[in-house]
């Protein structure tokens, strides 16, 4: 029997790692996914009013889970018979690359704000950028259709013989789309700003530059 404080093994710390994982799957990310996109004022809101111990974690499982997603997504467009020839592995990283620095950077530009007004934690700002895994998840999502849509041999033909409206018809939808994800992005930004006590006035402008801020600063870094 191991003696009172004893530090835990290092056998037992992946253990408690992928239970950790298991738990959030299981019991918390359906919940938090539902808050994001059913109750987006009032549910986004008391994320971040009620943080517990475990949004550390949660935040950085999310982080790692958009990053998995993102990389799946530019694995799966791109086809087989160019994979052999493109340098797949290290579009595969810097999709991962891309998706962790904008999170992180949504998170610095929450902490910079909430620096201002004078209550802010690096820490607990990880959960702003985590939340924001949840509309850019889906964002790649509608991107993957998007593409196959468009990849569609009705729709090269269509394009072929001068079909334009159908294509713009469903590029226009798909921008329906991408609006509500961004106001999704923006939404989150200010819900925490809200739940640190900005003014709502204050949250309600800098929410959208923040975010733009955080994927202009995203480019810049990846690919300049």
């Amino acid at each position: 029997m191991e003696a009172e404080g004893a530090i835990p093994s290092q056998k037992e710390t992946p253990t408690i790692v992928k239970s950790e994982i298991k738990d959030f799957y299981k019991k918390d990310v359906l919940s938090i996914i539902r808050k994001v996109l059913l109750e987006p004022v009032s549910g986004t809101y008391s994320l971040f009013e009620n943080r517990s111990e475990k949004s550390f974690n949660q935040s950085l499982i999310l982080m790692a889970s958009a990053a998995l997603v993102s990389m799946a997504f530019v694995f799966l467009i791109i086809p087989s018979q160019i994979r052999q020839y493109a340098p797949w592995f290290s579009m595969l990283v810097k999709s991962a690359f891309f998706t962790i620095v904008f999170l992180l950077l949504v998170s610095l530009v929450s902490f910079c704000i909430k620096l201002i007004s004078g209550k802010a934690s690096f820490k607990n700002e990880l959960l702003t950028g985590a939340l924001c895994a949840i509309p850019f998840t889906a964002l790649i999502f509608l991107l993957f259709f998007f593409s196959k849509i468009m990849m569609d041999e009705q729709m090269i033909s269509s394009l072929a013989y001068g079909g334009y409206s159908e294509i713009i018809s469903k590029a226009g939808i798909f921008l329906v789309f991408v609006f509500y994800i961004v106001l999704l992005f923006i939404n989150i930004l200010l819900q925490s700003l809200r739940a640190s006590g900005t003014k709502d006035a204050l949250a309600w402008y800098l929410s959208p530059i923040g975010i733009f801020l955080a994927f202009y600063l995203t480019i810049k870094i990846v690919f300049m």
